[in-house]
């Protein structure tokens, strides 16, 4: 417990306290110092009361179990919504807690996302930036593993060195206005992605930052879709979004976007245990080496897929392919592990 006596929490006070799981931060403190907390990785959330008028740089970096950084209302200097810190009037997102799960928005208030600030968050799946959002800060996302999917505001026209660097999971960057300047290597050692861009902006090549391009182009709307599939004949009390008539585990929405049956329970995306020669393209029939396995998934021809690998079964993920299928079953040969790994199939586009 911090004394009541204390009023600053000087720099590097508690880094590397990996031991800390909770901390509770007196009316007394003014001022938390730079990189104050930094590597507390067993630091499980913070409460700023309102007595605090200055937090230093990086004070909470490296804190990979800290879901929620909570501030008084009261504060005068700062702000928090869904345990994510911001100034007082939310133009400026402060702090993204690395332990935070799932996908996130940034809110409309933002003005910019600065350097390093969700650098590391390698349990966010997707983020979504605001349309107040003009610039993203160097590394601002490097090294978020589990991210796949960003969406970036027209708003957007500048974007720093290695923002995306390190994402080994990212299969889709989209973009819904004209390109951006660019620092150095934004998407270096993001293997799998694809650039997408809205048509009528300006700006935009066959490759964007190194990574292929394409038109970003809207799934249909599920009302458009709905009349074609036999549902309403098949299924009519069990046709909404969130239905799963065929009991498959794949709402049907989700068969929407997967291209996938949703009145027969056999049409779905899942990894298969063995091949269907019939099924397969040619050079999806040749032999492997006794080094490497290979893993099969059902495919609908012309959907993209990537496919993720982990050796946790809960994470990180990383993307180590990304395909276009042809036929109706997909084949993809990997090295064997030294000791295991786990796989996923995800629809990429």
């Amino acid at each position: 417990m911090i004394g009541n006596s204390v009023t600053s929490i000087g720099d590097t006070a508690f880094a590397g306290c990996s031991g800390l799981t909770s901390v509770a931060i007196p009316d007394s403190v003014t001022t938390i110092g730079f990189t104050a907390f930094l590597g507390c990785t067993g630091l499980k959330n913070v409460a700023i009361p309102d007595s605090v008028t200055a937090i230093g740089a990086a004070a909470f970096k490296v804190c990979t179990s800290l879901t929620a950084i909570d501030v008084d209302p009261a504060n005068p200097a700062f702000s928090s919504s869904e345990g994510v810190l911001f100034n007082k009037s939310r133009t400026a997102l402060l702090a993204f807690p690395e332990g935070k799960a799932g996908a996130y928005a940034v809110p409309d208030s933002v003005t910019a996302i600065g350097d390093y600030t969700f650098q590391g968050c390698t349990r966010l799946t997707s983020i979504t930036i605001g349309s107040g959002v003009t610039s993203i800060g160097i590394r601002a996302f490097s090294d978020c593993a589990s991210l796949t999917s960003v969406e970036i505001s027209s708003s957007v026209n500048s974007i720093g060195h290695e923002a995306f660097c390190g994402c080994t999971g990212l299969t889709r960057v989209c973009f819904a206005g004209n390109a951006p300047l660019l620092g150095d290597q934004v998407l270096r050692d993001c293997p799998a992605v694809l650039v997408y861009y809205r048509a009528g902006t300006a700006g935009w090549g066959p490759t964007f930052a190194g990574r292929p391009t394409a038109l970003w182009i809207d799934p249909p709307r599920y009302s458009e879709w709905l009349p074609s599939t036999g549902l309403l004949i098949q299924y009519p009390n069990a046709s909404a979004e969130a239905d799963d008539p065929d009991q498959d585990g794949m709402s049907n929405y989700a068969e929407m976007l997967a291209g996938t049956d949703p009145t027969d329970r056999a049409s779905l995306l899942i990894l298969e245990r063995v091949p269907r020669p019939a099924d397969l393209t040619e050079a999806d029939r040749t032999p492997i080496g006794t080094n490497q396995h290979a893993l099969y998934f059902r495919s609908v021809p012309g959907k993209r897929y990537g496919v993720q690998w982990a050796d946790a079964v809960d994470g990180p993920w990383s993307t180590t392919a990304v395909v276009t299928a042809s036929t109706t079953q997909k084949r993809l040969v990997f090295n064997k592990p030294a000791t295991h790994a786990f796989y996923r199939v995800i629809l990429a586009q």
